[in-house]
């Protein structure tokens, strides 16, 4: 899988245990993959699983630091796909060394416009930009 794919993977299941947290398990998860990433592998896997993982062993933070870079809108007010795709993005500008923050914020925007509404990838855009210069 490329990083774009890992990256689809990683939200979807993020934004599935909004709804369901037992998607935070790792058969779920395995099995999630399994059914709509037919070209993944074990290290694949790993890294989605981890990733996810270390998303929610970091949410506090990440949903803090969301809620500091959203002007006049409450974090209960995201939608789920927003708040996914932020929780992810955010997480790699804090946490992941190997990914450049201009990656981040692009894959983000992109798969706001792929899964969200019309405004989603501005209002991606926006946000995570606000996080980095407050960084």
């Amino acid at each position: 899988m490329n990083k774009t794919n890992i990256r689809r993977a990683v939200f979807q299941i993020v934004f599935s245990a909004d709804f369901c947290t037992d998607n935070l398990e790792p058969s779920a998860q395995e099995e999630f993959i399994a059914e709509n990433y037919k070209d993944a592998n074990q290290v694949d896997i790993s890294i989605i699983k981890r990733r996810v993982k270390n998303i929610y062993n970091k949410l506090d933070v990440l949903d803090k630091t969301i809620t500091k870079s959203l002007d006049n809108w409450k974090f209960s007010r995201l939608s789920c796909v927003d708040r996914a795709i932020l929780r992810v993005a955010v997480y790699e500008i804090m946490f992941d060394d190997s990914l450049n923050q201009g990656i981040a914020i692009n894959e983000a925007v992109n798969l706001a416009k792929k899964f969200g509404n019309d405004k989603s990838g501005q209002f991606i855009n926006g946000v995570l930009s606000g996080v980095i210069k407050d960084e």
